[in-house]
Parts: structure tokens; C-alpha cells; sequence
């Protein structure tokens, strides 16, 4: 196979991810028409297995370089984090919502499962009698063993989904196309995906970003913070001065929240603005000392 300077590829990705080019087959066809992409890569077209080989490879190491390139940003003076905003988007998956099952489904299929493995078993003991081809390990190769361990980590992941928490009594589900997807409510309806989080500054650099299933934004608030200052402090002495957020981070618990930074959330959407503006009621103005005798009787009362 053609063989490429490392550097050349990291800088080829970073290139074609900063100007939105995401697919490998798309990369190469830039390798060829593109003139930015031919001054990267000296007029060589390289082939998208080698691109997809690449990232997956060294997808750690590129992911550090979100650190380095921010901590470079702050050194140019870039990066200013009196602002920061943080928002959240539905990501779809590549996923069908319609795959999605309940552990009844999941324990019919599983059923299914050991009658055809026990069928297999009993037609490879017939043809290689008591030799594997597969060299499977020792303790998954004799069939009542396997279906005995089967069992038990089964029933060791049973208990311990019985001790997880459950937020909710629906039914839980998994995706079988794409187990680590979840449903996501979205504008336009549900849709199967997740959950991307973004913490930008004023001057459009990202500090920040995540993926995550919870279809709300209210509990990744702190999390995104928190990773904010962890990505400053590794680059930067610049400290947050203020957070903004829209109304899908609001909560009585996030307003009280102490994390040395101004904390501005949006109480309602802005398509309800109208509504809360015309619905709100004065505040109740309260004689003090009316008050107290108030609180005086209650006591005595109790």
C-alpha cells in the first residue's frame, strides 16, 4: 500500500473537518479537484480506506488535539471566556426508531438464540466431533458450560440493571441498529440520535463539546461548565466570566448553582416570552410586622 506522512494525514483531516468535509470518499475526491487539498497532500490522491484507517487508528490522539489547538487559540489571544454560551442539538443516528425493543422482545429473541445454539452445537458435534475449528476458549466449548456462563452473565447484568436508578417508568429499550442511540425529541418530532452539547466563546472558538442520550439539556448544564474550566485551566489562566444558556437549561436547582461564574439562563423559550410576559403577576407586597405575627401564631398554633 502507499505510504503517507503522518503529518500530512493529521493535517488533511483537520482541513477537511474544519470546512465540513466529514466523509472519506469525499476527502479523496477533494485530493483530486481541490486545490487546497492538492497543496496538502503534494498532488498525491489518497484513498478514503487509508483515511478511515487513519482516524480509527489514531482517533485518541486526534482527539487531543482539541486541547492543544485551543490552548494555541488562547496563546494568539483568541480565546476571551468572559461569555460563554452553551447549547444542545439533536443528532441523528444512524438508526431506526422502529428497532427499537422491550426486554420481553430482547428475552423472546435471546430464547430463540440458545434453541438455534444448541441446534448448531448438536450439527458441529456431528461433523467435527470433538475438535473446534473456531479454537474458541476452553471454558465456552463445551455447549451445556457455555450455555451455563451465558446464563450467568446474564443474570449478573440483571442485577445489576435492578440497582441502577430508574428516572422514569417507561419501559426501558434499546436500539438493536444502534445500541448506544436513544429516542430524542426534536422540533419536528422524534427521532433516533443523540444529544450534541457545544460551549463556544464570543469570538466562536469551541472549549467545549459532548455527546450524550439524555434528550434534555437541563443536566448537562454542569458537566459542560466543568469541562469548560477543565480545558482552560489546561491551556489557558483565563478564567469564565459569564455563561449564558437558553431556557432548555433552566431549573430551580441550576439557578442556585455555585460555580464562580455569572450565570444568565433563560426562564422560558423565546416563542413563549410573549405568553410569560402577559401572564406574570406582580409580587405580593408584605407588611413586615404582619408577617411576623403571622409566623408568631403558626408557632404558638403548633
Amino acid at each position: 500500500r502507499a505510504a503517507y506522512d503522518p503529518a500530512m494525514m493529521v493535517t488533511l483531516l483537520l482541513y477537511a473537518y474544519a470546512i465540513g468535509v466529514r466523509s472519506a470518499r469525499e476527502i479523496e475526491r477533494r485530493c483530486a479537484d481541490d486545490v487546497a487539498f492538492r497543496v496538502i497532500t503534494a498532488n498525491r490522491i489518497v484513498d478514503h480506506a487509508t483515511i478511515c484507517r487513519f482516524r480509527t487508528r489514531h482517533r485518541d490522539a486526534l482527539s487531543g488535539l482539541f486541547v492543544s489547538v485551543l490552548g494555541l487559540c488562547a496563546d494568539a489571544d483568541m480565546v476571551r471566556p468572559e461569555v460563554v454560551a452553551i447549547d444542545g442539538t439533536k443528532i441523528a443516528a444512524n438508526a431506526s426508531g422502529a428497532r427499537n425493543v422491550t426486554r420481553e422482545q430482547l428475552e423472546e429473541f435471546a430464547r430463540r438464540v440458545f434453541d438455534e445454539a444448541e441446534r448448531i452445537d448438536a450439527q458441529e458435534d456431528e461433523l467435527y466431533g470433538d475438535r473446534r475449528g473456531d479454537e474458541m476458549p476452553e471454558h465456552l466449548r463445551d455447549p451445556t458450560r457455555r450455555l451455563d456462563w451465558i446464563r450467568r452473565r446474564l443474570a449478573e447484568r440483571e442485577a445489576v440493571n435492578e440497582q441502577r436508578p430508574q428516572a422514569h417508568k417507561r419501559v426501558p429499550r434499546v436500539n438493536t441498529t444502534d445500541p448506544d442511540s436513544a429516542s430524542q425529541r426534536t422540533p419536528q418530532g422524534y427521532e433516533q440520535g443523540y444529544n450534541g452539547q457545544l460551549a463556544v466563546t464570543k469570538d466562536q472558538v469551541i472549549v467545549a463539546a459532548d455527546l450524550v442520550t439524555d434528550n434534555r439539556d437541563v443536566a448537562q448544564l454542569v458537566p459542560m461548565i466543568t469541562q469548560v474550566k477543565d480545558n482552560l485551566n489546561a491551556t489557558t489562566d483565563e478564567a469564565i466570566g459569564t455563561v449564558v444558556a437558553d431556557a432548555g437549561y433552566f431549573s430551580d436547582d441550576n439557578t442556585s448553582l455555585d460555580l464562580d461564574v455569572e450565570l444568565l439562563v433563560a426562564p422560558v423559550a423565546t416563542s413563549n416570552l410573549n405568553d410569560a410576559v402577559t401572564t406574570r403577576k406582580e409580587p405580593i407586597e408584605v407588611d413586615p410586622d404582619a408577617l411576623r405575627r403571622w409566623e408568631i401564631e403558626r408557632d404558638l398554633a403548633a
